[in-house]
């Protein structure tokens, strides 16, 4: 948890400190749930960030994912509702690419046979891994996922894995259990 709410100037400073100058000299700002979900996770590590509409997940999502491959993770998983994906891969990354230092290399499994899944799954290569919350429901979810290895899971929309009762959820939580095991 952060100490406190950032106000306008931590909100200020956090947008100084993370914006790109040509992003930050036209005015663009962080809002301060973004620069308050960014800091929670450099304190802890981690974080469950519950924050509405519009108020910046892919951002949040993409800077901490950024964060982690600067601190040595070099394979991160963004799960996220099949409808987003297309609007993370045209709209939110390159907008993100413009805002931030973002250089990850992004690996989308949604499209992809289950032959091509597997190529990718083993291949090592790093960046962040787009994975669509619905191939948590096919059976073979286990043999692209655990060659992965990614050392960090950021949930966008984690409420699609409410239900403790569903193959999707169950699926996770075996590939978490997988990736403690390790």
């Amino acid at each position: 948890p952060v100490n406190h709410w950032p106000d306008a100037e931590d909100t200020e400073i956090a947008s100084f400190e993370r914006l790109n100058a040509e992003a930050f000299m036209v005015n663009e700002r962080l809002f301060p749930v973004q620069a308050a979900a960014v800091a929670a996770y450099e304190q802890v590590g981690g974080g469950i960030f519950p924050i509405g509409v519009g108020h910046g997940k892919s951002g949040i999502s993409l800077m901490i994912a950024q964060i982690a491959y600067n601190s040595g993770i070099r394979r991160i998983m963004l799960l996220v509702p099949v409808q987003l994906v297309n609007g993370l891969l045209n709209r939110h990354i390159p907008e993100w690419r413009r805002r931030v230092p973002f250089s990850l290399n992004v690996h989308v499994v949604a499209g992809l046979t289950s032959y091509e899944r597997n190529q990718l799954a083993n291949s090592g290569a790093p960046g962040l891994y787009v994975v669509p919350y619905s191939f948590l429901s096919v059976k073979d979810t286990m043999d692209f996922l655990i060659p992965i290895r990614p050392g960090l899971v950021i949930a966008d929309e984690v409420h699609n894995l409410k239900n403790p009762r569903s193959a999707r959820t169950n699926r996770f939580l075996h590939f978490m259990r997988q990736l403690e095991d390790e």
